[in-house]
Formats: C-alpha cells, structure tokens, sequence
C-alpha cells in the first residue's frame, strides 16, 4: 500500500506522542491494547477537535469486541470495522476505503444510540424474541413461507427492533450476535412445527454488513447443524444500511452462504428495475418488491408495465418474486394481474405469534386454509 503511510506504536504513550506529531485518517488498534489502555488512550485522543476513524483487531471474545467498539464511540469515535486476526492487504484496503467514505475525519460528539444500548441489553437477557409474518403463495393462496419479525425488551414492552435499527444506531457492530439468538429462537419453532408435520421456510433480515466478518457463513452453518436446524429451510432478506452499500461488493459471501443450503432474497429498497442487472450477476432464489412500487403501480400504467418487467425477468432467472407490505386490494388484483409469485403485508397477515401461526400452518398442511 504505498500510497498509504502506517507508523507503529509499541503503547500507549508512543501512540500519544504520534498523535500530537502528525495527522491520521485511522487508528488500527489491537483489541488487546485497547482492554489494556483503551480508555485513557481513547480518552488523551477525544480532547483533539479532529479525531481519525478506528478500526479494531478482534482477536477476542465477540463480547469483548463489542464493548471496546461500544467504549470507542461513547469518547466520539466512528468505528469502520471490527477485523480478524490475521489482517492483510485485502482488509487494510476494505477499511482504507471506508475512511475515504467518512471523508477521513469526523468531529467528537458521536454517542451511541439508547435504542443500540437497550438492544444490546435485551440480548445480554435473552429478552429477544420473535414473532412471524405470513408469506402466501398468490395462486393457490397457501402459506408459501414467513417472515421472522423481533422484538427486544422485556416481556411485557412491545417495542420492535431489527437488524436494520441495529445498523441505523450502532454500524452493525451487533448485528451477528442479535442474529445468533435470532436463528437459535427460528429452528426451535422449526423443530415443533416438523414435529407436527409442517416444514416451512423462515425469512430472517440480514444486514449486508455482516457479510464482511470473515469467517461468517462458516459460523452461522455450524450454529445451525449444532442446533439441528435445516439450512435449506431458512432465508435471508439482504439489507442495506446505506445507500452506499453494494449488494455486488459481497458476491463471494452470499455465494458461501447459498453453497451452505441458505435462501437469499434481493432486497431492492424501492429501487426497481435500476437493481434488474444484480439479479443475473447473483445467487438470488428470491426478489422482493418494495410496497411504494406496488403502490404508485396501481394508478401508473408506466410504473405497472416496469413492474412487470422486474416480475417477467426475475421469473426467467428462476427467482421467487414476492411483493411486501401489501396493505389495500387493489395493490393484491395487480399483483395477481402481473402473474407475482408470493406477497406479504397487513392485507395478507398481522404479526403473529408462534401458537397461532402454528394453527395456521396446521390448517394449511391440511389444504383448509
């Protein structure tokens, strides 16, 4: 990296005494350093009115991670990655440009989030739990597959949380772990159901950011078979947290995570047909449709024939196409017009809980429903 100039430090003192004598886009700091010195070191850097953005070498616990990355954005830090040991070039550029994306430098004064904190929290009191969406098939009007929605808080809060809070509020930083409990909570509902005699697909919602941690579908495979879950009966709807992220920059991860039996859906975030070309250069099975598309389609004959094209095309690529967040009757006839797989939303289902949709899929195994 020879347009890129790295100085060392051996503690906490040498890297004070770099800092007063130079300028720095970014810290890359061992997370063994900052367990050491991290608030001190943190702290000396948060008195400058410029502060360079933070990478952290997470050759630690996962917990341990999260609560230096947690320590570094209380003194005002914007941290740019969490990366495992051992680092090399590949990484260092991946981080070199995110920082040239944060404009190398951000001003003091950034706090993490209360919705971050109290999420992390209700993971730390297993006070995570998840309740499910109906996804139904438009021509035979079956259960197809179901969404997992989470909630975090305690029992009685009804307050709802995401993946994608977690990305807006804290950089993503905690979405593996809020996954784990997640996908632990879905195949133990999966487990009950097969006992019943009903095998469905689960829709979870992924933060693309995740995809960077090495490692990552390795890890979310092992969890599964450990805990005797069916990979190729759960899904993933890949999210972005920024208009900046590029479903395209992670072929190699959703590739990995298709190999190990996982269904990955396109989540366009109301893009449309701009996002067409994605669809042939990707391991997709599904293709969602954003609500405002369906919505504005219904009085726009323009904006239904591209709706038909994103629906004719992703169907000739072999992808499922499910329209979410159907809410009113006429956005439901068109899309039954336009020949849509599967749809989703207020008009299809509310959230449910698991002893209610498992009646429901009851129902449905038995061609009731």
């Amino acid at each position: 990296m020879e347009d890129v100039i790295f100085r060392a430090a051996k503690n906490r003192s040498e890297a004070a005494e770099l800092f007063n004598a130079h300028s720095f886009d970014m810290i890359l700091s061992s997370l063994t350093v900052l367990e050491v010195d991290g608030a001190k070191l943190l702290k000396h850097f948060a008195d400058f009115k410029q502060l360079p953005a933070l990478a952290i070498l997470d050759d630690s616990p996962r917990r341990t991670a999260v609560n230096a990355s947690l320590m570094a954005r209380n003194f005002g830090f914007t941290v740019v990655g969490l990366v495992s040991k051992p680092i090399d070039v590949i990484d260092l550029r991946a981080l070199h440009r995110k920082v040239i994306g944060l404009d190398a430098v951000v001003q003091p004064g950034s706090q993490v989030s209360d919705d971050a904190c109290s999420l992390l929290e209700s993971v730390d009191k297993d006070q995570v739990r998840i309740r499910f969406q109906v996804r139904k098939n438009l021509r035979s009007g079956r259960i197809a597959a179901v969404r997992a929605e989470v909630f975090a808080g305690p029992p009685q809060s009804e307050g709802l949380s995401s993946t994608g809070m977690l990305a807006a509020n804290a950089g993503g930083e905690f979405d593996e772990e809020l996954l784990v409990h997640v996908v632990s909570q879905v195949i133990t509902a999966q487990r009950a159901w097969r006992g019943l005699g009903c095998r469905v697909t689960v829709w979870i919602n992924l933060s693309i950011s995740v995809l960077r941690r090495r490692g990552f579908a390795d890890r979310l495979y092992e969890l599964v078979v450990r805990q005797e879950g069916e990979p190729e009966c759960i899904g993933f709807e890949l999210a972005r947290s920024s208009e900046k992220e590029n479903l395209i920059h992670h072929l190699g991860s959703i590739y990995k995570l298709r190999l190990k039996g996982f269904a990955v859906a396109h989540d366009d975030f109301g893009q449309g047909y701009r996002y067409c070309l994605n669809l042939k250069l990707t391991p997709f099975t599904d293709v969602k449709i954003f609500p405002s598309l369906v919505r504005s389609a219904v009085n726009n004959e323009k904006l239904a024939s591209s709706l038909a094209c994103i629906i004719t095309e992703s169907q000739q690529l072999g992808l499922t196409v499910m329209a979410e967040g159907v809410a009113t009757q006429e956005e439901l006839a068109l899309l039954k017009r336009l020949n849509c797989d599967e749809a989703q939303g207020p008009l299809i289902s509310e959230v449910l809980e698991q002893e209610v949709l498992t009646h429901l899929l009851l129902r449905n195994r038995m061609g009731s429903l």
